[in-house]
C-alpha cells in the first residue's frame, strides 16, 4: 500500500511530499524500535514497531494523495494496472526475498548475535545511501513519461541524461564517503558491541547499495517506459540466482565480510544485466563523460578524506564530522570545477543574480 502511494506521489510530481514520507518512515522506525528495545520488547515488539512506522508514513502522506477532484472507477484503467501492476509486484517479492537472504543465512550460519550484527550494520549504510537516491528518482520518472507523452523524444533523453548524471552525481561521492567514514561514524551512532563489525562490513556494503540504487532509480525506468515491468522480475531473478550461489561459500570463507561481498556481487552483476535488457525496453543513456567526472571529482574527495584523516587520533563524532566536512568542501570544489550537472553554471547564475539587482538599484 505505501509503495503505491509513493508511486501516486511521483507521479504527481509531489517531490517533497514523497521524500518527506519516506525519511518519516526511517526516522520513526529507528526511534520506535529503539525505545522497544530499551523496553526489554524483543524481535515481536521490534517488527510490531517497523510496521507502525509504516503507518505513520502512510497516515502523513494520506491527505496529499486523498485530494479533489477524485477519477471515477475505469475497469479499463483497472485492467491497464493490474497488467501492469502485477509484474512489479511480484518482483517486488523477488527483490525483497534477495535483499533479505544475507541476514536469513547469517542467522542460521552464524546464529542470532551475528545477524544482529549484520543487520545493524546493513540498515545504517542502506539508509543513508538510499534517501537521497530516492529524492533523484521521485521527479525522473515522471518529467521523462511527460516528455514522452508530448512525443519529444530528445526532451526524454536529455532529460534522462541530466537525472542521471544528477544521481551520480550524488550516489558515488556519498557512498565512498560512507566507506570511508565508516568507522568514525559507527563508533557515535552504534553501540561498542556493534562497532568493531559495522566498521568492517559498511564500507563493502556501502557498494552493493550504490549499485543497487542504480538499477532501481535509474535503470528501472527503461522498463517502467517501455512498459516491460516483466524485466524487472528478470532483473531480480538474476540478482537473486548470484546471490544464491555465492552466499554460501563466501560467508563459510570470510564470514559477515563474506555476506556484504555476495551482496556486493550479486548488485552488481545484476546492475549489469538490467543495463543489458535495457535494449529490450527504452533506450538510456550511457552516461560516460558524466561517470568520468563525477569519479574524478570523488577521487579527489577520497585523497582529501584520507590526508585530513592522517591528523585526526581516535574515531567520535567529531573526527567524523571534520572528514565529512572536509570531504564535502573537496568534493564540492571539484564539482564547481568540472560542471558536475551543471553545478559551475548554477553558481554563476545565483552569483549574477544579486549583482544585477544591485547594477539595477543603480
Amino acid at each position: 500500500m505505501r509503495q503505491n502511494r509513493q508511486e501516486l506521489l511521483k507521479s504527481r510530481l509531489q517531490t517533497r511530499a514523497y521524500v518527506l514520507s519516506s525519511i518519516l518512515r526511517s526516522v520513526a522506525a529507528f526511534g520506535l524500535c529503539l525505545v522497544v528495545a530499551g523496553l526489554g520488547g524483543g524481535g515481536v515488539g521490534q517488527l510490531a514497531m517497523a510496521a507502525a512506522a509504516y503507518f505513520v508514513a502512510i497516515a502523513y502522506s494520506t491527505p496529499a494523495i486523498w485530494t479533489r477532484p477524485i477519477a471515477p472507477i475505469d475497469l479499463s484503467k483497472l485492467k491497464t494496472f493490474l497488467r501492469l501492476g502485477a509484474p512489479i509486484t511480484i518482483s517486488g517479492f523477488v527483490f525483497t526475498f534477495h535483499s533479505s537472504l544475507d541476514r536469513l543465512f547469517v542467522a542460521w550460519s552464524l546464529g542470532d548475535s551475528a545477524a544482529g550484527l549484520y543487520g545493524a550494520s546493513a540498515d545504517l549504510i542502506r539508509q543513508i545511501i538510499l534517501i537521497p537516491s530516492s529524492a533523484v528518482a521521485a521527479a525522473a520518472i515522471p518529467l521523462a513519461v511527460r516528455a514522452l507523452s508530448e512525443r519529444d523524444e530528445d526532451a526524454a533523453r536529455l532529460h534522462l541524461e541530466e537525472s542521471g548524471e544528477l544521481l551520480l552525481a550524488i550516489l558515488l561521492p556519498v557512498s565512498i564517503g560512507a566507506a570511508l567514514t565508516s568507522p568514525h561514524l559507527a563508533s557515535f551512532l552504534l553501540g561498542p558491541a556493534f562497532r568493531e563489525t559495522a566498521a568492517t562490513i559498511m564500507p563493502i556494503l556501502a557498494f552493493a547499495w550504490l549499485f543497487s540504487s542504480i538499477s532501481n532509480s535509474y535503470v528501472h525506468i527503461s522498463f517502467h517506459l517501455a512498459k516491460r515491468p516483466e524485466l524487472m522480475i528478470a532483473h531480480g531473478a538474476a540478482t537473486l540466482a548470484v546471490n544464491v550461489c555465492s552466499l554460501w561459500p563466501l560467508t563459510e570463507a570470510f564470514g559477515l565480510p563474506g555476506a556484504a561481498i555476495s551482496l556486493v556481487l550479486a548488485e552488481g552483476v545484476g546492475l549489469f544485466v538490467a543495463f543489458a535488457m535495457t535494449r529490450h525496453a527504452h533506450p538510456m543513456p550511457l552516461l560516460a563523460r558524466p561517470l568520468l567526472r563525477v569519479v574524478s571529482a570523488s577521487a579527489i574527495m577520497t585523497l582529501a578524506v584520507l590526508a585530513v584523516e592522517t591528523l585526526l587520533s581516535g574515531r567520535s563524532g567529531v573526527s567524523f564530522t571534520v572528514l565529512a566536512v572536509s570531504g564535502a568542501l573537496a568534493y564540492g570544489i571539484a564539482a564547481l570545477w568540472l560542471d558536475i550537472a551543471g553545478a559551475r553554471s548554477l553558481a554563476l547564475g545565483a552569483l549574477s543574480g544579486p549583482r544585477l539587482n544591485l547594477l539595477r538599484a543603480r
